[in-house]
């Protein structure tokens, strides 16, 4: 379910139900194949643009996808991704974006850490064209922990 309005001087856009997310150049969320596993989310998603700003938030949980039987897929309830995120076109020579994600999972196994994980993403890009140029500068910093060992990245 989709509901686009007029919100004062901008569009206001809702959205409930399963969709797929696309974000700057698709390499940490896509909705092709390729650097990354495609991924369905169920959620709650609202969208504001006015002028050259964006912002979008939202609150997901990534769709388990099986094959036992037709339509199938669940929403998995052990993990959430959710975020907000700001947009602003012609900012110099470029676009400004910038988001924060949190990544919840109840049960995490790596080689070196197990249990509960909870990440916090923050993230900043600045892009542009110039001539037949195209350039990305983009920034990421990863908090949080799996069980009881750190994540810093």
């Amino acid at each position: 379910m989709a509901w686009v309005s007029p919100l004062g001087p901008g569009i206001f856009k809702f959205r409930v139900g399963r969709q797929e997310m696309a974000f700057d150049l698709q390499r940490f969320i896509s909705v092709r194949d390729g650097p990354n596993v495609r991924q369905a989310y169920d959620a709650v998603w609202a969208d504001y643009e006015y002028g050259k700003w964006r912002y979008i938030g939202y609150l997901t949980q990534p769709v388990q996808y099986r094959d036992a039987e037709v339509f199938d897929d669940v929403s998995n309830h052990r993990l959430t991704f959710s975020g907000a995120r700001f947009e602003r076109r012609d900012v110099g020579p470029g676009d400004l974006s910038g988001y924060y994600f949190a990544y919840k999972r109840s049960s995490a196994n790596y080689l070196d850490a197990a249990g509960g994980e909870h990440r916090d993403v923050f993230d900043l890009r600045y892009s542009g064209k110039a001539g037949r140029i195209d350039w990305d500068v983009e920034t990421m910093y990863q908090s949080g922990h799996v069980g009881n060992k750190s994540i810093n990245a």
